[in-house]
């Protein structure tokens, strides 16, 4: 007998026999593929954003092994960890790093297929296409960011709520808690979410607990308040419009009526609040006796047969230990108010490092911390066991090792379980008050979402308030009522709430902190009203969109008022309102289309967008009958030919196929259509975000975006590593290449995103604000705030180009008024621009003149610059430009430094010049503090002489405004150039006042104007004759004067030839007599005899800039080689007297080796430099340079 058949293989099954295959996943499998192509197509196009590349350059950290540590700033740790693991099976690159976002958004759009059964055949599919064409969860699913992740692990809390809702099954309880520590982990934002969804749950509760013993009717006390509250707000609002035009005995009279109003109200309210307590109280009491009297409890219902119960004690008991900084928060203003002092600071919980100072700085304030933290934990674990301690254990064993393993990052960073723990709210709680992006409260509600999410915050809103006036008419006056008295409270009452300090020094409460307070409460009343606007027991379909109304309504509010409000937090408002338009959208939906098609319902529905775009045209367009010109008359007859369209044929048409429906008929025909308009416009802002501007400042939906000016540029510094690195031959020996890079420095203001850039630049060099010495790397990045002080350094042997590093949107929304609204419809041209910069992202501003942008310059050696822009042929081997300036480039420390800032003896303020005499005595011009100050030879203070003359005027002798200049003849007497009293000032070697000489004058550049006129004299010397010379800057010229002051002679004039000047500044003569003068913005050194006769000139590379402190000074070594100070670029320039460059040595910075604009020089007779750091406020020393 023959054996039986083997079973057959799965693999030899038919797919239909293991897959039901039905039009729902037919439909699922095809938004599932669109959501795949648009989520991955060109990932790595768009250039890193600020925050991104700090998030992928930390989880590239993890990868490489160099550790994660916890940080509030840049939220949850889950982010970095799925990123590093993305790393590690696929590599580093910027398309990996944005894959598991991608994939998160993914799934996203797939989960409302799940919520079938609630949201209806139709609703979820318009749901899933709704998450799959939103722009913020586009956008935001190809970018590094945190919020993808939170929001699926939310919607999945969202379906966990409904399944155990539905089925009762312990395995959602555990799903909660798993999902609740993953989103934890994710993001802050998560503090939100399980706000709203417990206060859900919580009035979900308490409705169903109540409700078979408390008897009323659509909430007398709700009802009371809005009676009380809607004349209320008026009276209000009516009394602070117009009380600035009442008489001032009227004003104080209403004031009076107003207060006694508002005390009225609250005792009326806290009365009526009162008798409803203990009603309720009255009616819980009996209903124990009477469950006491009898064995039958299932007379009334039972807390724990709640489904809401069980999840609000999953969330609320793993929530409340990561709750316990708003519990600080609330001490820190009583311990302020007792003792001038925080309980704890609550910006400490930032990282590791701050817990370990106050930890060993204040034991006492961490020993509180871990005390009230401990405390919290045994609490949510006595209450855990107290509903169900088997379900809670298997619940915390899921939440506490996923949160733990996270926040140590596999138990490597202990420190981390207490900054994931109390820092993940604190940092935030502290940083609500900064009010980060500065945004409006209106910022999302009139801007980001009405300029991208137009389908499910136009259809949401509507939906909402439908839904209320169509079945819930009398809540909706209550919920309207409770908002109006809200409002009003928080306006008026503060003031009177307002009481004085009872602690001696401690702070007072301020009208912030307690409007904060405030604010939480509406919003908690605002959601739950909310709650009870929507639901009817009676009803238990209205569970669902109560559900889905209390989360939207949430989002809306909460991330309203947060302090920080950014575009990426947009999709978690689109998100809930997506849901809400889904579950709407199924009704809408729900009637017979074959018939209402065969009536014609498809003329109306083409005919609705043509009425609209006629519309725009004639609302939006270019106003007309403005005149005869080519353009004005093309907008004439547009705006003709649109009226004529709108009222000849769509408006009759619209008429006569109309009639043919009932009202309700032709409304639904006209939101469905509404609806399809909306979605094409929705696709149409998401198409130019994601696709054509994706790191386009003109979207508002970015924000601190690196430019695609960053891919360009990395992108020419991989070709050029590729061309320089495969070279053989001499031309190698001009760049370094390690593991095939170049060698790229790049300083502070450029690091993000290149650090994410060049982490694979194994030679890249960091330099911060300033280099130590000449480049020798091919590229150098320099930020804008660096320019000055690292230009020196490229010297000219770089050649540059800018681009922009990170820009932001514009922000023309803020500060909006009610005349600045009105005058958008007034105005046809602002009303046209508004609608130009809606529908099209264009502005007036051109990308090459953008207000907010942060620029750089890419600076490529000169000797490789053709190895990158020359792609044909074989590239010559170009000779290296050697600058002379970077050559000649030495360090050299001072031997010492004398001064300190401030306004004592010895103390000097931004010091611009100085002198020695024959012993060595130095004589220091203290500009800003309006002095002149004597040392010794030892640096030792001697004595000080002058003070700031009076502003605006021309002060009394020994005053000085802003003296630059200072000079000593044989003598000993000194010679102070008083800048802005525009005059000379002689003193004895004490300081005694001997004599002055100028006034104000302006000669216009003529040297031969009076020369006892002066305009801003920077500079006086002492020639070998003993004459006083001043460069007179502000006229051009150069004045010799008697040591007492009287003219003998003149030079100059403006111009660039030789003897002419452009801002003269610094003066000096050489022990031969001849006369060197900085010529600043000619960028020359002039040479004269001593009679002022030309004899040579040579150029300086320096003083590019024509600031006001950029004024150079000169000096003459006793060997005669002449040394210059370069302000801005932050050096000393070292020339022989015939023009030759011998050195240049300083950088940027405040030790012993660098300047901070250096301006006086002067030299001893040993040959040591003295250099007036002004920057610094001192004066360094430098042995024989």
């Amino acid at each position: 007998m023959e054996s039986t058949a083997e079973q057959k293989s799965f693999l030899d099954k038919p797919l239909a026999a293991v897959m039901k295959i039905d039009w729902a996943r037919t439909i699922l499998l095809a938004i599932l593929l669109l959501a795949i192509l648009t989520r991955l197509w060109d990932l790595s196009y768009r250039a890193w954003n600020h925050d991104e590349a700090i998030h992928t350059d930390w989880s590239w950290n993890l990868y490489t092994g160099r550790g994660y540590q916890h940080n509030p700033i840049y939220h949850g740790p889950f982010l970095y960890h799925i990123t590093a693991l993305s790393f590690f099976f696929f590599g580093d690159n910027d398309t990996t790093a944005r894959l598991p976002n991608a994939l998160f958004g993914i799934v996203l759009v797939t989960l409302p297929f799940f919520f079938r059964k609630w949201l209806g055949r139709r609703g979820w599919v318009a749901t899933a296409l709704m998450l799959l064409i939103s722009p913020s969860v586009l956008y935001y699913s190809r970018f590094n960011r945190h919020d993808i992740y939170v929001e699926l692990f939310v919607v999945l809390m969202a379906l966990v709520i409904w399944k155990f809702f539905d089925e009762r099954k312990d395995i959602w309880l555990y799903s909660a808690a798993a999902l609740l520590a993953l989103s934890y982990t994710a993001m802050e934002t998560t503090f939100i979410f399980v706000a709203i969804f417990a206060i859900f749950l919580c009035a979900h509760f308490t409705f169903e607990y109540l409700r078979p013993r408390v008897k009323w009717k659509d909430f007398l006390v709700g009802l009371f308040a809005s009676v009380l509250g809607i004349p209320f707000f008026g009276i209000f609002v009516a009394y602070q419009a117009s009380r600035k035009y009442w008489p001032r005995w009227l004003v104080s009279v209403l004031s009076k009526l107003v207060s006694g109003l508002i005390r009225l109200s609250l005792l009326l309210g806290t009365l009526f609040g009162g008798i409803i307590g203990s009603f309720i109280a009255r009616q819980l009491l009996e209903e124990y006796k009477t469950v006491q009297d009898n064995a039958d409890k299932k007379t009334l219902v039972d807390w724990r047969s709640i489904p809401s119960f069980d999840l609000a004690m999953i969330f609320g008991t793993f929530s409340m230990p990561l709750l316990t900084p708003a519990l600080f928060q609330a001490l820190n203003a009583i311990w302020k108010r007792a003792f001038n002092a925080d309980f704890f600071p609550l910006s400490a919980f930032t990282d590791v490092n701050s817990l370990t100072q106050i930890a060993q700085s204040q034991f006492d304030v961490i020993l509180r911390v871990l005390v009230l933290t401990g405390l919290m934990i045994l609490l949510a674990a006595l209450v855990g066991f107290w509903w169900n301690a088997r379900v809670w254990t298997i619940s915390a064993v899921l939440f506490w090792p996923i949160f733990v393993i996270f926040f140590t990052t596999i138990f490597t960073n202990g420190g981390g379980f207490f900054t994931g723990l109390l820092g993940s709210l604190g940092y935030w709680l502290s940083q609500q008050e900064v009010q980060r992006g500065g945004q409006p409260s209106y910022y999302y509600l009139l801007v980001t979402m009405p300029m991208y999410e137009l389908l499910p915050y136009i259809v949401g809103v509507v939906t909402m308030f439908w839904y209320w006036l169509r079945f819930r008419p009398a809540r909706l006056v209550v919920f309207l009522g409770w908002i109006l008295l809200a409002i009003t409270y928080y306006i008026a009452i503060r003031p009177f709430l307002l009481g004085p300090n009872p602690a001696p020094g401690a702070a007072p409460i301020t009208a912030s902190g307690l409007g904060d307070t405030l604010v939480i409460a509406f919003i908690a009343v605002l959601i739950l009203l909310t709650f009870f606007t929507t639901h009817d027991s009676d009803q238990p379909t209205s569970l669902f969109p109560t559900f889905l109304f209390t989360w939207a309504v949430g989002t809306l509010v909460i991330f309203s008022w947060a302090g920080e409000k950014m575009p990426w937090l947009t999709m978690h408002l689109a998100i809930p309102l997506a849901f809400v338009s889904g579950w709407a959208i199924d009704q809408l939906l729900d009637v017979d289309w074959r018939d209402l098609f065969a009536r014609g319902a498809i003329w109306i529905a083409l005919l609705i967008p043509l009425a609209l775009v006629l519309f725009a045209m004639i609302f939006f367009g270019a106003t007309p009958f403005q005149g005869v010109t080519l353009e004005q008359l093309s907008a004439t007859n547009g705006f003709i030919v649109a009226v004529i369209l709108l009222l000849v044929f769509v408006a009759p048409v619209l008429y006569v196929v109309g009639r043919r429906f009932t009202s309700r008929e032709l409304v639904r025909i006209a939101t469905v259509t509404g609806v399809f308009v909306l979605a094409v416009l929705t696709i149409r802002f998401a198409w130019m975000a994601v696709y054509i501007n994706p790191d386009n400042a003109v979207e508002t939906m970015i924000y601190a975006q690196g430019s695609h000016d960053d891919a360009l540029a990395i992108q020419e510094i991989n070709d050029l590593s590729q061309r320089l690195c495969a070279q053989t031959g001499p031309g190698k020996q001009t760049v370094q290449c390690d593991n095939g890079k170049i060698k790229v420095a790049y300083d502070d203001d450029s690091s993000w995103p290149f650090v994410w850039y060049l982490r694979n630049y194994t030679n890249a060099q960091f330099y911060g604000k300033t280099p130590n010495a000449p480049f020798d790397a091919p590229v150098v990045l320099v930020g804008s705030a660096n320019q000055d002080a690292v230009r020196p350094f490229l010297g000219n042997k770089y050649i540059s180009r800018q681009y922009k590093l990170i820009w932001w949107p514009l922000e023309g929304y803020k500060e909006l008024t009610v005349e600045r609204v009105l005058n958008y419809f007034r105005d046809p041209q602002q009303r046209a621009d508004l609608f130009t910069a809606w529908f099209f992202h264009q502005y007036k501003e051109s990308a090459n003149a953008w207000p907010y942008a942060h620029l750089f310059t890419f600076n490529v050696r000169k000797d490789v610059a053709a190895m990158l822009w020359n792609y044909t042929g074989n590239v010559p081997q170009q000779p290296a430009v050697q600058d002379e300036y970077d050559t000649k480039f030495t360090k050299l420390t001072a031997s010492r430094s004398i001064g300190a800032p401030g306004t004592g003896n010895g103390q000097l303020m931004n010091p611009k010049n100085i002198v020695l005499d024959s012993q060595s005595n130095l004589y220091v011009a203290d500009s800003d503090n309006g002095r002149v100050q004597k040392f010794d030879s030892k640096g030792e203070f001697v004595r000080a002489w002058g003070t700031k003359s009076p502003p605006n005027v021309v002060g009394p002798q020994g005053t000085f405004s802003e003296p630059w200049g200072i000079a000593v003849d044989k003598d000993g007497n000194i010679y102070v150039a008083d800048t802005w009293n525009h005059r000379i000032q002689k003193f004895d070697k004490d300081g005694k006042f001997l004599t002055m000489w100028g006034t104000n004058g302006d000669t216009r550049g003529i040297a031969q104007g009076n020369p006892l006129q002066f305009y801003g004299p920077r500079a006086v010397t002492i020639d070998k004759q003993g004459n006083v010379l001043v460069t007179d800057t502000g006229n051009k010229r150069v004045l010799k004067f008697s040591p007492n002051g009287e003219p003998l002679n003149q030079y100059g004039g403006v111009g660039g030839d030789p003897g002419q000047f452009l801002e003269q500044v610094g003066i000096a003569a050489d022990k031969d007599g001849n006369i060197y003068v900085a010529d600043t913005w000619n960028q020359r050194i002039q040479k004269f005899s001593s009679n002022f006769d030309f004899i040579a000139q040579w150029s300086v590379e320096a003083w590019d800039s024509q600031s006001i402190i950029n004024k150079p000074y000169i000096a003459i070594d006793p060997d005669g080689n002449v040394f210059v100070s370069d302000p801005e670029l932050s050096r000393i320039i070292k020339f022989s007297n015939d023009g030759k460059l011998l050195a240049v040595f300083g950088t940027r910075g405040n030790d012993l080796s660098s300047f901070n604009y250096p301006t006086g020089l002067a030299f001893d007779a040993q040959g040591n430099l003295y250099v007036a750091d002004s920057g610094n406020n001192r004066i360094l020393v430098f042995s024989k340079p």
